[in-house]
């Protein structure tokens, strides 16, 4: 999530805050003062975005609805022509009844601005837990999203959290529109392969391509003269979880090991080098075949 202020602040250098523009791109923007919301939004889309999703920052804004739907008016008083989404919980704090979603979600439906939602199927706890066991501590209720979307039949629901197997998204595809996948990918990158191959019929790229593809990126991002730009850690974590079980741990400590001897030598990222030390790494565990893999 990127907070709007960050956006207009660095409206110059956006592309470094929600990355290349490509088809279907999504920004998540948080933050709860309306003009800032509808400056920042109207600047994502002047920089080519196609959509963009806006989070309940703090998740407060679940328990003052009215002010989000100012937020979107704002918004809509921009002349940005972009979808808008929301993203919320189903519920925060004492505010976490099916009667107080649903009136959430009638405030959100009359501005007749978002056509889409997205409900992580758990409430949040405002204070006492961190973020992080907010999203796995309050239980998920898959019926209560599922309950929401048939109220609401004129709005596109998409439902996310503990999703992590084909079976569960087809189950949901059942009852919403949408399902989006979070840990999942960051535990299992190639769990998308599954995803392209089994629910959209299509062939994914060789293993290869795609690490190759992504270390070239990962280089050019690397070598940003700005103060923001992500450490080599950030970078190299998503290739980290590549192979799962004993082999996975294998192959993590091996790669974590050959990087940090190269870091030592080597004062930027450098992909064609890194790529290599991939490459050895997949083939002393998997053997040379691995370049095959799909």
């Amino acid at each position: 999530m990127v907070h709007c202020n960050a956006i207009i602040k660095h409206r110059s250098t956006i592309s470094h805050f929600i990355g290349p523009v490509i088809k279907d791109a999504v920004v998540q923007l948080g933050g709860s003062e309306p003009e800032a919301m509808a400056m920042a939004v109207k600047i994502i889309e002047e920089n080519g975005c196609t959509r963009v999703q806006r989070g309940c920052f703090g998740a407060t804004l679940m328990k003052t609805p009215e002010k989000l739907a100012q937020i979107l008016y704002a918004i809509q008083e921009k002349g940005v022509h972009i979808p808008v989404t929301i993203k919320c919980r189903t519920g925060v704090d004492e505010v976490d009844s099916y009667e107080d979603l649903s009136r959430f979600i009638s405030v959100l439906s009359k501005t007749d601005i978002v056509r889409h939602i997205i409900i992580h199927a758990r409430k949040c706890w405002i204070n006492g837990i961190s973020p992080k066991k907010n999203r796995q501590i309050p239980p998920l209720d898959y019926s209560r999203v599922r309950r929401i979307a048939e109220e609401f039949p004129h709005i596109n629901f998409s439902i996310n959290g503990g999703i992590d197997s084909i079976e569960s998204i087809n189950e949901h595809l059942n009852n919403v529109d949408g399902v989006m996948i979070g840990r999942k990918v960051i535990k299992d990158p190639l769990f998308l392969s599954d995803i392209e191959q089994e629910l959209y019929g299509t062939q994914p790229k060789p293993f290869s391509t795609v690490i190759s593809e992504y270390l070239a990126y990962a280089t050019e991002q690397s070598n940003l003269s700005l103060p923001f730009k992500p450490s080599l850690n950030i970078l190299l974590k998503p290739i980290y979880n590549l192979i799962k079980g004993t082999k996975g741990k294998r192959y993590r400590t091996l790669l974590q090991e050959k990087c940090r001897k190269c870091r030592s030598k080597e004062r930027t990222f450098n992909g064609e080098l890194f790529n290599n030390i991939v490459a050895e790494s997949l083939t002393e565990i998997l053997g040379s075949d691995w370049t095959m893999r799909r």
